[in-house]
């Protein structure tokens, strides 16, 4: 077949009586092929379709501005077949349903219905039982129950970059309400806070909300709740029961401290070392009168020893805290 069949042609090519089978199933499997034919226009039809082939332009009922595909209709596909559906105008916009109906509902691969209202757009399904399963969308495909122009929901292409909205990439792969991370820069992203203990909205912020209730504070006790604030602190994994930081509570701010230690100052008189207990936070203070090997410091021995200032740290860098809504 050096050339493609028109329906007619095709039709008479495979019943013919000379045919072998075999020649009659790879001519059909050949028209499986996505660009072995072109796409054959379909009409909604009470919100259905009745593919006959692979590749299909879809257009909406009577010439309507936006309608909605409800069903597939499987007749003509069998188990494990695949259909690709794109438009033809982009004024005619078809919302595809998600798990609308019975035999032959389509389910996305995001459990949301899925916006054709781009030419160069694509989506495909394939026949596993009764309904047809998502399987692959090409770029320029928005997302949403109602026909919109595509702006900050889009699949954006310029300069060879591109841009992903978030309203139709899986939830499972995005960062959960709660959760906490550090930015190199002043500012909070979209879909974020700054950690800074805030009073916020409960209705406005709900899954916020949902994720970690009262925990870093009740807010006005009703309406309002508090997110973390972790401006200026250090983050320490919750002990949970292993008995290294026991006794905190989730979420509780600790103060500083520092262990029970010895220091050995050296006398700059005799080149001995002072024994010196230390028990609480601060510069070790050295005071005439402490004793060693019968020794007795002198005030020459007396003073502070080590790097002054108001808090033990590590070196560190400053960045802004932020947790995601």
């Amino acid at each position: 077949m050096s050339e493609l069949l028109t329906e007619a042609e095709m039709l008479a090519w495979t019943m013919a009586s000379q045919r072998k089978a075999g020649e009659v199933r790879q001519a059909k499997a050949v028209r499986e092929l996505v660009g072995a034919v072109a796409g054959a226009a379909l009409t909604i039809a009470s919100g259905s379709i009745t593919p006959i082939q692979a590749y299909h332009i879809i257009d909406t009922e009577s010439g309507a501005a936006t309608d909605e595909l409800d069903l597939i209709d499987p007749s003509n596909l069998g188990d494990g077949r695949i259909v690709i559906l794109s438009i033809a105008d982009a004024s005619r916009v078809i919302i595809i349903k998600n798990g609308y109906g019975g035999t032959g509902q389509m389910f996305t691969a995001d459990g949301l219905n899925a916006t054709l209202s781009d030419p160069k757009a694509f989506i495909a399904f394939v026949r596993n039982g009764t309904y047809f399963r998502e399987i692959f969308r090409a770029p320029c495909l928005y997302p949403g129950a109602a026909a919109s122009t595509p702006t900050a929901n889009a699949i954006v292409r310029a300069l060879g970059t591109a841009k992903i909205d978030a309203g139709w990439i899986p939830a499972n792969i995005l960062p959960p309400a709660g959760g906490v991370t550090l930015f190199a820069a002043s500012s909070p992203p979209t879909g974020w806070l700054e950690c800074n203990g805030a009073a916020i909205s409960r209705t406005v912020y709900s899954t916020l909300y949902s994720a970690i209730g009262t925990g870093f504070g009740g807010g006005d006790g009703s309406t309002t709740f508090n997110i973390p604030d972790l401006r200026g602190v250090f983050l320490r994994g919750w002990d949970h029961g292993r008995g290294i930081d026991s006794g905190r509570g989730f979420g509780s701010y600790q103060g500083e401290n520092t262990r029970d230690h010895w220091h050995y100052p050296l006398n700059g008189l005799t080149n001995q070392f002072l024994p010196v207990s230390i028990t609480g936070g601060g510069n070790t203070t050295i005071l005439a009168g402490n004793t060693q090997n019968a020794r007795t410091a002198s005030a020459a021995d007396s003073g502070q020893y080590g790097y002054s200032g108001a808090e033990t740290r590590p070196c560190n860098v400053a960045l802004l805290p932020c947790i995601k809504y």
